[in-house]
């Protein structure tokens, strides 16, 4: 019976010590990991930050399984918007390049008019079409962001997107 007590608490400490060495390293849902990934290489930006504050909001689904998203990555840049996911399937997220989102002040500040412009952009409601369609790898599920290194400095990527998009006080 002495010993017990001393099994006990090593077992207790084995148990903590295990749990928060795990804390983070469970992988998202498919959902997530898709999102984030057409969210990162779609949007310029988008990949800098902190991926996991990024808030995705679903908003509905087409006849033939697309999906509508609002997003706010407040980390980095601070990007929020509205995008299309064509597909996605166990690796791989499908979307029209280029035309897959448009970006907001804030989440799920959005007119009608631009609502209307990129589900007609994405063909919503019509059968998907192949040859429109890009497909990029998941990033890391566990740490939701890409498994290998950009070519050029994530940095570069932000300057290049405020000298195309131009700078506000925002």
């Amino acid at each position: 019976m002495k010993h017990l007590k001393p099994i006990r608490i090593v077992a207790l400490i084995a148990i903590f010590v295990f749990s928060i060495s795990t804390y983070g390293c469970i992988p998202h849902s498919r959902d997530q990991v898709a999102t984030i990934t057409q969210i990162c290489y779609s949007i310029p930006g988008a990949k800098t930050g902190k991926q996991y504050t990024t808030r995705f909001d679903f908003l509905d689904t087409d006849d033939y399984g697309r999906k509508l998203f609002a997003f706010s990555n407040p980390e980095g840049v601070g990007i929020a918007g509205v995008f299309i996911t064509q597909k996605y399937d166990n690796k791989y997220v499908y979307y029209y390049d280029n035309v897959s989102y448009f970006c907001t002040d804030r989440i799920l500040e959005y007119s009608p008019e631009q609502l209307d412009a990129l589900k007609q952009a994405n063909d919503w409601n019509k059968p998907l079409n192949e040859e429109k369609i890009i497909k990029r790898e998941y990033v890391n599920k566990f740490l939701l962001g890409p498994d290998r290194n950009s070519a050029i400095e994530g940095q570069d990527a932000i300057d290049a997107f405020c000298d195309t998009m131009g700078v506000d006080e925002k």
